[in-house]
């Protein structure tokens, strides 16, 4: 539940204001401590260095909430 959040993320602030779609890729990894999820895109926010978008953070309180 925790990754959809960053995924749900990627995909709307990266991917969708993209006319040419995009990619998303999660990378899962796992050492005997502790695990390794990486959730990046190609959108064209990052791409083009704009400034962040503000949203409404919701979804990062609720995995911050998961987690604590």
């Amino acid at each position: 539940m925790m990754v959809h959040n960053f995924v749900d993320d990627a995909i709307k602030w990266g991917i969708k204001p993209s006319a040419g779609g995009g990619r998303v890729d999660i990378i899962i990894d796992h050492t005997e401590v502790y695990h390794i999820i990486i959730v990046e895109d190609n959108g064209i926010v990052r791409a083009a260095g704009k400034k962040k978008i503000k949203g409404s953070g919701i979804g990062l309180n609720v995995t911050r909430q998961l987690i604590s």
